[in-house]
């Protein structure tokens, strides 16, 4: 509650400009400790509306008051440091000490984060904080040294405890990185490390001083490139081109900077955009192409800088590795894939030739996405692309994504596999290859068919060669006037001596069917199902030449006709005869019907 009277306090102290004046110590004193007691964020606030003049005696008064403190630590090290070291010196005596020295480096911490706060203000109106940042460095490598205890009777956790503390207050006691003297040289990991903690508003307040030292880089690319552009000495325009990409280095190094607090500022839902625009325009850089020399100077400091080409040989190196790996990885992947599918019963050709090219072909996306990232282009926007179009995408491929499915649900319960032949959609043939979408068919007259998978899916499908035996269907016809017994033990006569009939099951030869013109003997032999092309047309010649060496006839179609009377035929060669308008008289005595059994005419002998 008594925050905002110190604030109004230090305000009024500010404005009238007595930080400069304070002779005394206490007052000196009270000014600092105001200057302390006051949070950072309203200091900033405090500190905006002044000028560079009024902002002098104020980092005059908090550098003083550091170089106090920095010398008191220097005091209670050195006494740290004698103290530990004297033999007579007792366990009390050296904890006071060290006591004090945490003290004042907590002291020195705050003073070092208020005072940070106050000259970031004074650069912001265009005053240099050079030396006093270099001064800052200094006093931080003011730090506890490791004292070995002489009677070493201190217990082992209770000195790494202490050590963990030191440590801890090392880091405490740094200054944040972007107040640093080069913060560019800082890695990312730590700056992710330190912005963890921060809200969106502290974040965008350490954005927005990013930007303004990313300003004050370019500016002075900027003036090495307009020194460049007006001098026509060749050595000095190539030392100022080489300066020029050194300096665009340093650039690039802050930008990458830029882009880890840019994250963390998305990710708690900042408005990156306006940002990443003015990067972009601020950081690119123009040839000059008007004078060729300029040009010339730029491209060769350009081909040599380590922001140039060498950067981008060593991006199209990483690129290329990173590809050549997982495409090496991919052949790996798919050639174990490939053994245990072998190993596996239950996975057939078609699952196989799909998971080890599934699994290649996916390797190598993967790898080239790592790839892509690793020379620092962001492929978000275009996942966001593709998770939006998703829909569209999915509506205008509706009948390829039903091949898909339905090219799944094959390559999972195997109804066919390469090298089979099936009947499927309409399409007898043998099976050649498949993929997610469609199954090539090639046809006995070897014709090619491209059928959808989703059309073999949805209809019965008939595998001729899905198992390894198969039962041969023969229809054998016999006169009326024959022997069975003797045809049916011709037929398994024959059936035996063929050598790729199989013994079991037994073959097997019956009278099927008392048909019209004959007695239809059925033979069912079972042969390996690559044998039963061969199988059937073998035991159809050999049967036929063993009937007809029995003498056992193989009638032809008959039909008996049955008439009332005697009927005349008479042929006129087409011409009509003299009485055909007379009609015929009956017969004056019946005569007995006769029956007359001839062969059916063949198509070939009609006239």
């Amino acid at each position: 509650m008594n925050r905002a009277p110190r604030a109004t306090s230090l305000a009024l102290l500010i404005l009238l400009g007595t930080a400069a004046t304070l002779p005394a110590n206490n007052d000196d004193q009270d000014l600092s400790r105001r200057i302390i007691e006051t949070p950072v964020a309203e200091l900033t606030i405090l500190l905006a509306p002044l000028t560079q003049n009024e902002l002098e005696p104020i980092v005059q008064a908090a550098m003083d008051r550091l170089g106090t403190i920095a010398r008191q630590l220097a005091d209670a090290l050195v006494q740290q440091k004698q103290t530990h070291e004297n033999h007579d010196a007792n366990e009390q005596q050296r904890s006071q000490i060290d006591q004090r020295v945490e003290q004042l480096i907590q002291q020195r911490t705050d003073e070092v984060s208020h005072t940070t706060t106050i000259l970031e203000a004074y650069r912001s109106k265009g005053g240099d904080i050079d030396q006093q940042q270099a001064y800052i460095t200094a006093i931080l490598q003011l730090a506890p040294q490791r004292h070995d205890d002489p009677a070493d009777d201190q217990p082992q956790a209770q000195r790494t405890e202490q050590r963990a503390s030191r440590a801890i207050a090392e880091v405490r006691e740094t200054p944040p990185i972007h107040s640093r003297k080069e913060p560019w040289t800082v890695s990312t990991d730590e700056l992710e490390l330190e912005l963890h903690p921060l809200q969106r508003d502290q974040i965008q307040q350490r954005l927005d001083l990013w930007i303004e030292i990313l300003q004050q880089e370019v500016r002075k690319r900027v003036r090495i490139d307009i020194a460049m552009l007006y001098n026509d000495d060749d050595d000095l325009r190539e030392e100022l081109a080489q300066r020029s990409s050194a300096q665009q280095a340093v650039i690039q190094m802050v930008v990458d900077r830029l882009r880890s607090v840019l994250m963390d500022f998305q990710e708690r839902g900042g408005d990156p955009q306006p940002y990443r625009q003015y990067i972009t325009t601020a950081t690119g850089r123009s040839i000059n192409l008007t004078n060729i020399d300029v040009a010339w100077a730029q491209a060769k400091a350009w081909a040599v800088s380590d922001d140039g080409g060498i950067r981008i040989l060593q991006q199209a190196g990483l690129f290329l590795l990173i590809l050549t790996f997982f495409w090496g990885l991919g052949i790996a992947l798919a050639a174990i894939t490939r053994i245990i599918t072998n190993r596996t019963n239950k996975a057939s050709a078609l699952l196989q030739a799909f998971l080890v090219g599934g699994i290649r072909r996916c390797t190598f996306i993967v790898g080239l996405v790592v790839a892509v990232n690793a020379i620092g282009f962001s492929i978000t926007p275009l996942l966001a692309a593709i998770g939006a179009a998703g829909l569209v995408i999915g509506l205008a491929l509706q009948g390829t994504l039903s091949n898909f499915a339905s090219g799944v649900l094959i390559l999972i319960y195997r109804p066919y596999d390469t090298g089979d032949v099936i009947d499927a959609a309409g399409i007898f043939g043998k099976v050649e290859s498949m993929n997610l979408v469609s199954t090539t068919i090639i046809t006995f007259d070897n014709q090619v068919n491209i059928v959808p998978n989703n059309e073999i899916w949805n209809n019965v499908i008939t595998n001729v060669t899905g198992r390894d035996t198969r039962r041969v269907d023969l229809t054998f016809a016999i006169g009326y006037a024959e022997d069975t017994s003797k045809a049916i033990s011709v037929i398994e006569q024959t059936l035996k001596q063929h050598d790729k009939v199989l013994r079991d099951p037994e073959p097997m030869v019956r009278v099927h069917e008392l048909a019209d013109s004959s007695v239809n003997l059925i033979a069912r032999p079972w042969v390996h199902t690559t044998d039963y092309w061969d199988v059937y047309w073998d035991l159809t010649q050999q049967v036929k030449q063993q009937l007809d060496d029995a003498g056992i006839n193989i009638p032809f179609p008959q039909r008996d006709l049955h008439v009332p009377g005697i009927i005349q035929v008479q042929l006129n060669h087409g011409r009509q005869p003299a009485n055909a308008d007379k009609p015929q008289q009956p017969p004056q005595h019946e005569q007995p019907a006769s029956t007359t059994h001839e062969p059916a005419p063949h198509d070939d002998d009609e006239s």
